[in-house]
């Protein structure tokens, strides 16, 4: 076993372009940052053992009377919450929370070895009128705030409609990744909003689904109710520390999911910024994609620190808190006419996220009313996917921007399509089987089954 594999978290940096050219003019540059379980933690018999406080956060509202094959929405999404009860360990909580109007706890962290609370507290759902995400967000993030810190805490949200109350989501969704716990969204149904479903898993890194039947529904909260037990690293940071006169653009998740996290924003004159990136789980590897500027360099020889990058998270089943690890970005300095290299790998991943950005965009543009931004993002998106060879994902968008040009309008069912094909990331960042045996990846499991029946993924 090598030194660096005794780490528990392994952190690797690398850019693209490797090497800058002294000419005189700004350039940018991609960096790939990836993180994931070393090898002697994934073989751990203790890795998985952390307890799980899971919060259900369920819509309410009165369209979730509408049908999902032969049930109503709701009756699926209560079958789909029993489903999971079996799969929790002695050492999980779950509680279940609703919303319409306002919000309610159903259920506060009971402990599977009596499911009939659980069971009880999901029979008793009933739909009624708004559909107020954010509160229903921000009362879960209080649930779970009171549970240890040092466990990994998750909240399964699912919802049919749009937010009636969409930036009380938002910052209860920024609240929660503050403290640790991760967020993931199910949509069911057409008429969901997609893209911010996207932004309310983003801050905590969690991951977003359709639900087109009582069989997907099952298998959705089945699937992240496994992963929720996966976790061997919890309350994970991603520092950074940019260097002077190296300006940071935008970020993306590219592993396991594409996600436009955003600008890059230095809270401080420091030029420090920590950004929380919810749990690791043992099978996972996660890549994330930074752009920068780099100042006109004049002098070639030597290298050049773009930033440094560190990881800092509890460990629970090495009794470690705090853990750090650390790399730096660095390109080369080179004389003008050197013919500089490209890593494929970080251009096509940073090319499949960034069409995220133009999506989210031209959706914030849309409900703005600015055309004129809303159709050059997706023209944007249009033509990265056609030159990445995307071709569906191109056919999607060009669908969309034909609609809005003849009607102003957008069909959400069209909207929802293209954003579920857009998030699949070129590589999904799953880990070979671990050596202490075979391991369960229940989301590569159901894009194969999806890919067999023709379904969304």
């Amino acid at each position: 076993m090598s030194q660096t594999d005794l780490q528990p978290i392994l952190l690797e940096v690398s850019a693209s372009p490797a090497a800058v050219v002294c000419d005189g003019s700004e350039q940018d540059v991609a960096i790939l940052v990836s993180v994931r379980p070393s090898d002697a933690l994934r073989a751990s018999p203790e890795a998985t053992r952390i307890g799980t406080d899971l919060c259900l956060v369920l819509d309410c509202s009165g369209s979730m009377e509408k049908p999902c094959g032969n049930a109503s929405r709701l009756e699926v999404a209560v079958q789909a919450a029993r489903a999971i009860l079996p799969l929790l360990r002695p050492q999980d909580t779950i509680s279940v929370v609703s919303f319409s109007g306002d919000a309610r706890v159903l259920l506060a962290t009971a402990t599977p070895a009596d499911p009939q609370q659980a069971l009880a507290a999901l029979e008793g759902l009933s739909p009624s009128f708004e559909t107020a995400i954010g509160q229903g967000l921000t009362t879960a993030v209080r649930v779970l705030a009171a549970c240890d810190a040092r466990r990994h805490r998750r909240i399964v949200l699912l919802t049919d409609g749009h937010a009636t109350d969409g930036e009380a989501g938002l910052e209860a969704a920024a609240l929660a990744a503050q403290q640790g716990i991760v967020i993931d969204a199910l949509g069911i149904g057409d008429d969901y909003h997609k893209i911010y479903l996207e932004r309310l898993v983003a801050p905590g890194k969690g991951r977003s689904a359709p639900i087109a039947s009582a069989e997907d529904a099952v298998a959705a909260f089945r699937n992240l109710a496994i992963l929720a037990t996966q976790a061997v690293a919890t309350n994970v940071q991603l520092q950074i520390e940019f260097s002077p006169d190296v300006r940071a653009a935008d970020h993306y998740r590219g592993a396991p999911e594409n996600l436009y996290l955003g600008m890059v924003r230095y809270p401080t004159a420091a030029r420090r910024i920590e950004i929380p990136l919810g749990a690791i789980e043992r099978d996972q590897r996660y890549d994330y994609y930074f752009v920068v500027r780099v100042p006109a360099p004049t002098d070639a020889g030597g290298q050049l620190r773009l930033a440094r990058f560190a990881i800092a998270c509890d460990v629970p089943a090495w009794n470690r808190s705090g853990v750090m690890t650390s790399a730096n970005a660095v390109v080369d300095l080179v004389e003008p006419g050197t013919i500089v290299a490209h890593d494929s790998r970080i251009e096509v991943g940073l090319a499949r996220a960034r069409i995220k950005r133009w999506e989210r965009e031209a959706d914030e543009a849309r409900q703005r009313g600015d055309a004129a931004t809303a159709v050059a993002r997706y023209r944007q998106a249009i033509e990265l996917c056609h030159r990445q060879g995307m071709y569906a994902e191109e056919q999607n968008y060009q669908a969309i921007l034909d609609s809005y040009l003849a009607t102003g309008t957008v069909d959400q069912a069209l909207l929802n399509r293209a954003a579920h094909s857009s998030t699949k990331a070129a590589d999904a960042g799953i880990l070979p089987m671990a050596a202490s045996g075979p391991r369960h990846n229940p989301f590569a499991a159901r894009r194969a089954h999806s890919a067999t029946r023709g379904g969304p993924s």
